[in-house]
């Protein structure tokens, strides 16, 4: 290639003369690429066009069967706002808690427990197989050491004492 003499800053001036505007030459450089960049910049148009028509097509078929009506004047005048029903609640429980009077206090109030059905497992007892347990091997981590013997990350430890390995 034969040298011109010219620098970047020359040869950009070339092309965008008085620093702004565009030149014939620049014009016969880009005249090749404007059929395909036409073409690309309508594709890339009609492709968010179509997105944005069929959001709108979307939205419009929406009925808002499914919402709840809007609360009347009334029943809104009727409810209780946070702060009320934080009042309430507060003062239940203060009158749950305050000292019962005598008469009421000798006798005894019926409390139930719910008492687990003979022949089917309690849930600690359906998990307590999943975990081990002291000195057991972990199932969840299969080779995992016992947490009763915990030592250092690099202690050796012999192949025998874990069962199976994830590889």
């Amino acid at each position: 290639m034969a040298d011109t003499g010219l620098t970047s800053r020359q040869a950009r001036a070339t092309y965008h003369p008085k620093g702004y505007g565009v030149s014939e030459g620049l014009k016969r450089a880009r005249q090749p690429f404007r059929t395909r960049n036409m073409i690309t910049g309508g594709l890339i148009s009609a492709f968010a066009f179509s997105v944005y028509m069929y959001s709108i097509r979307a939205v419009a078929q929406d009925d808002f069967a499914d919402l709840a009506e809007p609360v009347s004047e009334d029943t809104r005048r009727n409810l209780r706002s946070i702060e009320e029903e934080k009042r309430y609640n507060e003062a239940l429980v203060a009158d749950r808690l305050a000292p019962q009077p005598a008469s009421t206090a000798a006798a005894p109030q019926a409390t139930t427990v719910a008492a687990p059905v003979p022949g089917q497992p309690s849930v600690l007892q359906m998990v307590q197989g999943a975990f081990g347990g002291r000195g057991a091997e972990s199932k969840i981590v299969w080779g995992a050491p016992s947490v009763d013997r915990l030592g250092r990350m690099g202690a050796e430890v012999s192949q025998e004492q874990y069962s199976r390995r994830l590889v």
